[in-house]
């Protein structure tokens, strides 16, 4: 769903509302969609805020350079 949205012409919005934590897979698979869509000249961009618990398990793991947050 991520990479058909990237070929459109249109902005990409990620709702991570209510969220209270990623499993590694996700925080690739979303780190790798905005890589995609900055490098085919697309916005990529959350809808709402990241939850300050799945902000806090992205800095413990080392990921503060989380492109979303």
């Amino acid at each position: 769903m991520l990479m058909e949205a990237i070929q459109q012409e249109k902005p990409i919005r990620v709702l991570l509302e209510g969220v209270t934590r990623l499993d590694i897979t996700v925080v690739q698979l979303l780190w790798a969609a905005e890589r995609e869509a900055r490098l085919a000249g697309r916005e990529f961009g959350l809808a709402s805020e990241v939850p300050e618990t799945v902000r806090a398990a992205l800095r413990s793991a080392g990921l503060d350079g989380f492109p979303l947050c």
